[in-house]
């Protein structure tokens, strides 16, 4: 939804931030979201190897650049 990504990107910019990870929640019945938490520093932990490469492929589809793995 447009509208959460656009409150997730207000509540990084408000604390001054190149990027980070925001929880949100979104009422329905409101059509709203909560931002509930910003971490400055998202973990990238997870229980599977692929996290991190799902990750970066991720931030370089959005800058229009290929992965390459070296």
């Amino acid at each position: 939804l447009d509208v959460v990504r656009y409150a997730a990107k207000q509540a990084i910019a408000a604390l001054g931030l190149d990027f980070g990870a925001v929880d949100v929640m979104y009422k329905i019945k409101d059509k709203r979201p909560y931002v509930l938490e910003v971490n400055s520093t998202p973990s990238l932990a997870d229980d599977t190897a692929d996290t991190c490469e799902v990750y970066a492929k991720r931030i370089l589809s959005m800058l229009g650049a290929k992965a390459t793995k070296e």
